[in-house]
Order: C-alpha cells, then structure tokens, then sequence
C-alpha cells in the first residue's frame, strides 16, 4: 500500500442499474497522472482498501471516474455505494501494469466480464484517436440483458470511428434477444481465427476462471503469450 494519499471530491455517484454505479470525482489539493489501464486504491476505512480501474481518461484530470459492480454487498461496494455528491475520499496514486501503450499491431481483442470493462474503455478510447486507426473489437460479456448499460457509448464509437466493432454477449438472455450469446470465451476463439495472429493483441479483464480459461484455449492454437495481455479482479 503506498503511503502518499491524493484526496477527491464526489461529483456525481450514478446509478445505471441494479447493478452498476458510475461514479465521477474531482482530485483536490494535488493531482495524479495515469496510464489508461491502470487503477487507484481506495481507502475504505483504516484497515480496509479496495481497488478501482480508472474508467475515464489521462485528459478529463483533475475529473476522473470509476465503474463499479454493487452487487456483491462487501465492504468496498458498500462503501462505494453510500458515497454522496461532496464527499471527500482518499485514493492511493494510480499504479498497475495492464496498459496498452506498447503494442505494435494492428488488430486489438479487448475482452471483458462485468465491471471488467473499467479498464479497457480507457484504453480502447485512447487507440480510437490513434492515426494509425488500428482495427479494435470488444467483447463484453454479461449475465442478463438488463445488465446492459452504456451502450450509447459503444454506438458513438461504431458511427465515429469505422475501425471499431464491439459486440454484447449474454450467457443467460431473456425473451428475445438478437445478440451472442453463451459465454464470451467461445466468441473470442471465433474472432481470433479471423485475424493474423502474429499483428494481433488481446486484452482481457474479468475473474479469474475467465483469465485461466482463455488462457488454455489460446494457448491450444498456440496464440503467442507476450500478446496476452490480463487483469483479473477476483
């Protein structure tokens, strides 16, 4: 735990669904800088901290946002949860090695679970600007279609910028649903056959049995490791 604490003001504590917040807060006193990808540290009490993937970008500082799962009804999303527009809470400095900033290809997979979405978005605005328009596909995998939020964001990126492509994937859909379904994992392995694997990076975040089993598969089409790029989050 680093001992340097930045503090932030809550500025907006947004509940999307039943199960997300989106939560907007303004850095006070000093500011921090970060990679896309990488998250803070949150000071939940004296003796508990839990840790947050950074959902904006470098460029909206001193703002900043976080994206959380409130479901699990632990200390951290308790806490989270409570939190009212004016509070004051403390934060490490960001920290954390899943970013983007190396790859040299041409062709991004970025795969998430749930609120595993934090730290792609970040990312993926990032290269949506680059001049190399890399190609960029994301799939977000979740339980239910009421699940789903921020899809505007997703259709913004579609009509902005043609080299984006995204797709929603449903284990458990409810009446009619035209999109993926099953889980994620399947899908990825469908996308990876389409694309050169030698100009191709994968980004996954989500739970650990997520990473370990697309690990396995795509270490049985012998897709190159150092291209495999995760953040699990349990």
């Amino acid at each position: 735990m680093q001992s340097k604490f930045f503090r932030s003001q809550v500025i907006q504590n947004k509940k999307l669904n039943y199960k997300f917040n989106l939560l907007k807060f303004k850095l006070i006193d000093q500011i921090f800088s970060f990679k896309p990808g990488q998250f803070i540290t949150l000071k939940v009490s004296n003796l508990i901290f839990r840790c947050y993937s950074i959902f904006s970008l470098p460029t909206s500082l001193p703002y900043w946002e976080i994206f959380v799962d409130i479901t699990p009804g632990g200390p951290g999303t308790t806490f989270v949860k409570s939190l009212k527009v004016k509070d004051i809470i403390e934060t490490s400095g960001p920290s954390g090695t899943f970013t983007c900033g190396k790859d040299n290809h041409h062709n991004f997979i970025f795969t998430a679970t749930g609120c595993g979405l934090a730290p792609l978005k970040p990312m993926i605005e990032n290269l949506l600007n680059s001049p190399d328009q890399p190609k960029i596909f994301l799939l977000w995998g979740l339980r239910y279609k009421n699940d789903i939020v921020l899809q505007d964001i997703l259709d913004d990126w579609i009509k902005d910028h043609p080299h984006f492509y995204y797709e929603i994937v449903l284990s458990q859909p409810e009446g009619k649903w035209k999109g993926k379904k099953g889980y994620v994992n399947s899908h990825i392995m469908d996308l990876t056959k389409k694309l050169p694997i030698n100009n191709t990076s994968i980004y996954l975040s989500g739970n650990s049995e997520f990473i370990k089993s697309n690990f396995e598969s795509l270490n049985d089409v012998k897709f190159p490791t150092n291209d495999i790029h995760f953040e699990s989050y349990y």
